[in-house]
């Protein structure tokens, strides 16, 4: 079962639409049924309403990342390997242990792959900066990069001092440090390196995807209604009739802290009940409800509880079928 990127909902069959007369198309075809224009299919998660087809195709495959750039994360590891080369087995005596560049690499290969394993993280956490209040929140994009960089000329620059200053016998503190401080300053490049070019690649990805679903206030309300009222017909539905309802929105407040959101509604029930000449006749159930539902940022229902009726109403109508 496939996974949402935009609400984190899963589904199995994604529906087609067309994107010009949002019509659900039964079988892609050039031209719409409907409005006859010529389309590019939409495949449309069913809890969100978002287009799945740009997170199935892979909006940042590692092909393209590597050949637009991403290749310069590579480049600190490149230069440890051509001075272990070129330097360092001419000098089997120095500070430098052959391990130190073993490891130095290995650091470095994970650094980078490490980081763009969670490119899609890094995009989600970009855009709850700017929603809610993440936690650390100085770590702002630029000031990783910047911070990366400086621990790397630090300790690149340990390093340095001591491969200069070192005589024999070099001691085990000595050479210990040396590897922690020369390893440490190639990975923190390697880092800095792909870091930005993965901020710089994935603002192409924001074009060709969704913004996540707790950017957007009614998006993330319509999910959170949707998903109130299935639980309510399933639980409430009048036995021997076809229950329909209708949310009166009262109140809804974000939640800085984590993106959730919190909703106040009053809930106009009513039933369709067969009738031999007029089909189903439409008879409200008089007595309205308040609910109130809490949900995280991504419209997964946390709370939901009866509310006492508030006296005053702005009303602000929104359907549930």
């Amino acid at each position: 079962m496939a996974t949402c990127k935009t609400c984190r909902g899963e589904y199995t069959d994604p529906q087609l639409v067309c994107p010009r007369c949002r019509r659900v198309l039964q079988d892609p075809a050039s031209r719409c049924p409907h409005c006859r224009s010529r389309i590019q299919e939409q495949r449309i998660c069913p809890r969100c309403k978002s287009d799945v087809a740009g997170w199935e195709q892979g909006p940042l495959p590692f092909q393209d990342f590597f050949t637009r750039g991403g290749f310069l994360g590579l480049a600190p590891p490149f230069v440890i390997l051509l001075l272990w080369a070129f330097k360092w087995a001419q000098e089997p005596q120095s500070i430098h242990h052959h391990l130190t560049s073993v490891i130095g690499v290995l650091l470095a290969a994970l650094a980078f792959f490490g980081l763009f394993a969670v490119r899609y993280e890094l995009r989600e956490r970009k855009w709850a900066a700017q929603i809610y209040r993440v936690s650390l929140p100085i770590l702002s994009p630029g000031f990783i990069v910047v911070g990366l960089f400086a621990l790397g000329i630090v300790s690149m620059a340990v390093a340095f001092i001591l491969y200069k200053t070192a005589v024999e016998p070099i001691t085990l503190l000595q050479r210990t440090i040396f590897t922690v401080t020369y390893c440490l300053a190639c990975a923190s490049f390697t880092a800095a390196l792909t870091f930005s070019m993965l901020q710089w690649q994935l603002r192409s990805v924001d074009e060709r995807v969704p913004q996540p679903l707790f950017v957007h206030t009614d998006r993330l309300l319509k999910v959170v209604l949707c998903t109130a009222g299935t639980s309510l017909r399933r639980d409430n539905a009048p036995v021997g009739a076809e229950a329909g309802r209708d949310f009166e929105i009262i109140e809804v407040t974000r939640e800085r802290k984590n993106g959730g959101i919190h909703v106040l509604v009053r809930e106009h029930r009513f039933a369709r009940h067969p009738d031999i000449h007029q089909g189903l006749l439409t008879r409200p159930i008089p007595e309205d409800r308040a609910w109130r539902i809490e949900a995280d940022r991504w419209g997964r229902i946390q709370t939901l509880k009866p509310h006492p009726l508030p006296r005053t109403i702005g009303s602000a109508g929104q359907q549930e079928g």
